[in-house]
């Protein structure tokens, strides 16, 4: 145990010695100048080793979708798929609660499920959703993704894409007939996508699932690029075209309220 304790000893007293040598407060041996440059290439090891982790670790957690970087900033920043593993979301932070406000007021208003979705990372995820007039869940949670082929989100956040765009997506996806209204051309896409930018709101009729319906009109940011859509859906019943227009209306009011909460 003594003999441990002297090495010890001996051992702090030399990277004592060591750190003088460094600050230039003492001369050091030839045999002592080799164990500080040892030290110090350890140490570099180290320092590159965990670099290389860390490097690793980002780059699987920006393929995964948990973090994405600002182009400009080049700082990070919660990713989409974050939402999955928490209550939080990217889009929580100071407008989150005003859109939250705003989107159960219109739900109070029309009595039906109100959402929003946004185009985040080249995908449409689904941001808020309020089903509370609902005994059944016409939507989902927040955090789901939407194809842009079917559905309000999907559709009207596409639909105002730029032309370049568009015809990317389009040219690199297939999509399935899931049911008998979906569109699945890249022709029957694109008259679609014209003919919402025309009207200025989507409509989905049978595309999410038989018998359920909605209208979407699109959210513009700041600079007049799209955010983001807001949509209802809700079961058919009789007089649904009447009420689906009513909604849009609706949407209509509160769009230039919502649109101002991302100022």
């Amino acid at each position: 145990a003594g003999g441990q304790n002297s090495a010890a000893a001996a051992g702090v007293f030399a990277g004592e010695k060591l750190q003088a040598a460094e600050a230039g407060d003492v001369q050091l041996t030839a045999a002592e100048q080799r164990q500080l440059n040892k030290m110090r290439e350890a140490e570099e090891r180290r320092r590159q080793r965990k670099l290389a982790e860390l490097e690793s670790r980002i780059a699987q957690l920006e393929e995964e979708n948990m973090v994405a970087i600002n182009a400009e900033t080049k700082k990070y920043r919660i990713g989409s798929n974050a939402y999955h593993i928490g209550s939080s979301y990217i889009y929580r932070n100071n407008y989150m609660q005003s859109l939250e406000e705003l989107v159960h007021e219109i739900s109070e208003k029309i009595k039906e499920s109100v959402g929003i979705a946004v185009f985040d990372q080249g995908r449409i995820v689904s941001i808020i959703e309020s089903e509370i007039h609902q005994p059944m869940k016409v939507n989902d949670i927040p955090g789901r993704y939407f194809p842009g082929n079917k559905g309000n989100y999907g559709k009207c956040i596409m639909a105002f894409q730029k032309s370049e765009y568009i015809e990317e997506y389009l040219n690199t996806h297939t999509f399935e007939k899931t049911f008998p209204a979906v569109l699945t051309t890249k022709e029957e896409l694109l008259a679609e996508y014209a003919k919402i930018r025309e009207r200025g709101y989507s409509e989905s009729v049978d595309e999410l699932a038989m018998e359920v319906v909605g209208v979407g009109v699109p959210l513009f940011d700041k600079n007049g690029q799209i955010w983001g859509c807001i949509a209802v859906g809700f079961f058919r019943e009789a007089g649904w075209e009447q009420k689906m227009a009513e909604i849009r209306d609706v949407f209509f009011q509160y769009k230039r309220r919502l649109e101002q909460c991302l100022l």
